[in-house]
């Protein structure tokens, strides 16, 4: 009879698994997708980074780089280009277009001003015949 009880402990400890390794298979077990969002951990998402150089943002930064640059001439040349290229308005707000204006106008201002001040008169002729334009 001793056998008959050795047999059947050798039969349930191979059905039940100890506590410890109850434990070692409940931490090596892998998460779910589910889990994985709820709980944070996972792999991060890939960062979508979008590089288009299109018409309408190449036409605003030269207008911007004319603006930085104080030069009239680029700004007018950036828009020549845009409407040469068979665009209708330039791709910008009111009141983006509004500021754009004002800047232009303090830039020539400050041109003239400064033409004025080293009373150079060909170049202040020059800059009233552009404004004139």
């Amino acid at each position: 009879m001793v056998n008959i009880g050795v047999e059947q402990d050798a039969r349930m400890s191979s059905v039940f698994h100890s506590q410890d390794s109850f434990k070692e298979q409940q931490c090596a077990r892998a998460l779910s997708s589910s889990a994985l969002g709820r709980a944070g951990v996972g792999m991060l998402p890939a960062p979508v980074i979008i590089d288009h150089d299109t018409a309408d943002v190449a036409v605003v930064k030269a207008i911007n780089d004319a603006l930085q640059a104080g030069s009239l001439s680029k700004l007018h040349q950036a828009w020549a280009e845009w409407i040469s290229a068979g665009n209708a308005d330039v791709p910008l707000n009111n009141r983006e277009l509004n500021k754009v204006q004002q800047r232009a106008v303090r830039i020539g201002v400050w041109h003239l001003r400064e033409a004025m001040s080293s009373r150079d008169v060909a170049r202040v002729r020059e800059l009233v015949q552009a404004v004139d334009v």
